[in-house]
């Protein structure tokens, strides 16, 4: 008679083990796909690098469009340059 009861549970518990590996395995997944590795970093770190390195060398070109008199006057685009301190 126990032995009856218990198959039900066995299997209802089988279920829910297949249920749970297989909801485990697409969250671990996702969450393998969203990660960040060290080598995106260093490449994001990089690709920041890059316009704080190119911007000092286009003072001279930022210097002399704001040399350029009504520029805005005739294009319509203000040209007044101004650089951040990096």
């Amino acid at each position: 008679m126990l032995f009856l009861q218990v198959i039900p549970l066995a299997a209802q518990f089988r279920d829910l083990h297949s249920d749970i590996t297989s909801w485990m395995r697409d969250a671990e997944q996702e969450v393998q796909q969203k990660a960040v590795t060290p080598d995106q970093i260093k490449q994001r770190q990089q690709a920041n690098l890059v316009p704080s390195t190119i911007l000092p060398q286009h003072v001279v070109f930022k210097t002399e469009v704001n040399k350029i008199p009504n520029m805005q006057f005739l294009t319509g685009i203000s040209c007044n340059i101004k650089s951040k301190s990096l």
